[in-house]
């Protein structure tokens, strides 16, 4: 029964969102829930920008401000920039 378990929680949590799903709490609440993983990720990318800057690590830095350029204007898969960057960081050590 516990290999089930994951499956039934979530049928049951699935089953619980149709039925409150056009509610207009939760709909607030979800929105505030964006704003928040926003918030988050903002701050790891700036923790990150100044890791860089501060080790002064312009290969590094070239290379978050190519893949932002390749996701946000090319469109490029993020799954495929993050390989590729593995793949790069690899290829460098």
């Amino acid at each position: 029964m516990s290999g089930h378990l994951p499956f039934f929680v979530i049928l049951i949590v699935s089953y619980i969102y149709d039925l409150i799903k056009d509610s207009a709490y939760v709909k607030f609440f979800f929105a505030g829930l964006l704003a928040a993983v926003g918030a988050v990720i903002l701050d790891a990318v700036i923790s990150i920008v100044r890791s860089l800057i501060r080790d002064k690590s312009v290969l590094s830095l070239v290379a978050l401000i190519l893949s932002f350029i390749a996701v946000r204007f090319f469109k490029v898969n993020v799954i495929i920039v993050i390989l590729s960057s593995l793949f790069f960081a690899w290829q460098l050590r």
